[in-house]
């Protein structure tokens, strides 16, 4: 007799969806943004959106990561992901569609968080690329000059006033 199976089994056995959802988590946590056909993303869905509920929680670290997520996963989504959503009450990731694939004609979709983390160290080389250290020194002595002159201009209105 045929029973309802909850959830999508993508011609797999049990173990080696598993496996599947493991790696297409673990690659959403520690890239914050894959591109993958939108059934697996519409299935891996729900499950990130617990983990990162779970990792909201202090002491959960170890209860539920171990049958979803390597441990680089892990240690990203418990100190840099759970801690942009920790005010946040669920909707943690979004869907787009991004059309089909050329090979198989498979419906693709990209799934990522709604924020994104940035790593102080790679935001201050970008910033020191763009603006090299000479320059914002030479930037910061131009606006103190710029209130140097707005001040003695504003002196020499006010004394024109008193005279």
């Amino acid at each position: 007799m045929k029973k309802n199976v909850f959830g999508r089994r993508f011609k797999r056995d049990t173990n080696e969806r598993k496996a599947l959802f493991k790696s297409l988590l673990s690659a959403l946590m520690i890239n914050e943004r894959i591109e993958t056909t939108e059934e697996k993303a519409r299935s891996i869905r729900g499950i990130a959106e617990k983990l990162i509920t779970r990792a909201k929680k202090k002491n959960s670290r170890d209860s539920l990561f171990k049958r979803y997520l390597v441990q680089e996963a892990i240690d990203k989504l418990t100190k840099k992901i759970s801690p942009l959503f920790a005010k946040t009450q669920g909707g943690y990731t979004r869907t787009i569609k991004t059309g089909n694939r050329l090979s198989d004609n498979a419906a693709m979709a990209i799934i990522e968080f709604t924020k994104k983390t940035v790593n102080s160290a790679e935001e201050i080389t970008i910033t020191e690329k763009l603006n090299p250290p000479a320059v914002i020194e030479a930037k910061i002595k131009d606006t103190k000059q710029a209130e140097k002159k707005v001040k003695r201009s504003v002196k020499k209105s006010a004394a024109k006033e008193n005279k």
